[in-house]
């Protein structure tokens, strides 16, 4: 469990997506603007929280996150979401509110 709430972070950093066991990243409240299609590399991830940032697109490799139960996009500049999300069988809480 990895959280970064609240950090004035601007970017992902690429080391990020080497936490293979991560299951639970928490990124709210920082001004990410966007989500590097790398995020696929964190396939056990159950919960994933990007809410308040800049995002203004989903990349369509959040198909790969099968393991995710809850994702959190509220808060961004999110205009649509990609059709991946759709293979997110595992998927209880997609929070989207506030784009």
């Amino acid at each position: 469990r990895l959280s970064l709430a609240s950090n004035r972070i601007f970017a992902m950093h690429p080391s990020l997506f080497k936490l293979s066991s991560l299951t639970s990243l928490n990124l709210t409240n920082n001004k990410i603007p966007t989500i590097p299609p790398d995020i696929a590399l964190l396939d056990n991830l159950v919960t994933l929280g990007l809410g308040d940032n800049e995002i203004a697109e989903v990349p369509d490799e959040i198909r790969y996150l099968q393991a995710l139960r809850q994702l959190a996009l509220f808060g961004n500049k999110i205009e649509s979401l990609p059709e991946g999300l759709r293979k997110l069988w595992n998927l209880e809480v997609l929070t989207v509110s506030q784009n």
